[in-house]
């Protein structure tokens, strides 16, 4: 059993060598095979330097444009044709607030609130940290 286990193993590796053997064959030169990587180096590393050429580009057409637009916004304020300045001067816009600075009912502010929940949030991770160290501690205790 063993010499017909040997006997595969040995014919495995032997196939293998003769597959690189007719693999190496080619009728390149190693030189051609250097040159030709090269060549594909160079075509990859200009390919790469006309991408970011081409995205720097883009991205200072860009910020050309929007502060371009941004000047003109400026521009239509000061000669008074922004449209948001036409609709808020003519005197009916009103705002009316909508949050308080008390919650009906009780005499703390939402601040106060704020912290109450968060101090509650805190409490229960350090009890649930607690708690999983404490169980753990009780694993590693009884094995």
């Amino acid at each position: 059993m063993n010499k017909k286990i040997l006997a595969i193993i040995i014919l495995l590796i032997m196939s293998l060598f003769f597959s690189v053997y007719s693999f190496a064959t080619n009728d390149t030169t190693f030189g051609d095979e250097v040159m030709d990587s090269v060549d594909k180096s160079k075509e990859s590393i200009q390919n790469a330097g006309e991408q970011v050429k081409n995205i720097t580009s883009d991205i200072g057409n860009e910020i050309q444009g929007t502060l371009h637009n941004a000047g003109q916004g400026m521009q239509d304020v000061l000669d008074g044709n922004d449209s948001m300045s036409s609709e808020t001067q003519s005197g009916d816009y009103t705002a009316t607030r909508t949050a308080t600075d008390q919650i009906t009912g009780t005499t703390m502010s939402n601040t106060a609130w704020v912290w109450l929940i968060l101090g509650i949030v805190g409490v229960v991770i350090v009890a649930l940290t607690w708690y999983y160290v404490s169980q753990n501690t009780d694993y590693m205790k009884k094995n």
